[in-house]
């Protein structure tokens, strides 16, 4: 009994911390659309998200990592009340990342930008790097 409760514990935790990437369509959208990602999928805390159009964010979301690809744009809009968002891993920023007023974008590690692309980030709000 104790072999199949641990090998439950073992698969739960494996499950856990499995990250999945959910890639944007070339159209984009609005982060909570479904439409907006090519799987239907909503991205959570746990997924490595790739941005290939046109992202609009309009609440606080959660992900492990955010990929901007060149022909990519995420932007955090503008909110009348102010808004968290935590990014658990990087960014990587190679299209244009925009962060409005009234909005914080927490990143654990580091913001990657491709400098030979400017500008690619345009900052209203604020960005804590090392949380």
């Amino acid at each position: 009994m104790k072999i199949i409760i641990f090998g439950f514990l073992i698969a739960f935790a494996f499950i856990s911390c499995y990250s999945i990437e959910v890639e944007s369509t070339e159209i984009g959208g609005n982060w909570n659309d479904t439409q907006t990602w090519i799987s239907g999928t909503i991205p959570t805390q746990n997924d490595d998200v790739i941005i290939r159009g046109n992202v609009k964010i309009n609440t606080s979301i959660s992900c492990k990592s955010i990929n901007i690809a060149n022909v990519g744009n995420l932007e955090f809009m503008k909110q009348e009340k102010k808004t968290i968002s935590s990014v658990s891993e990087n960014i990587y920023i190679f299209g244009l990342l925009i962060i409005s007023e009234n909005c914080e974008v927490n990143v654990k590690n580091r913001i990657f930008r491709d400098e030979n692309n400017k500008p690619n980030l345009m900052n209203f709000g604020v960005i804590v790097v090392g949380t």
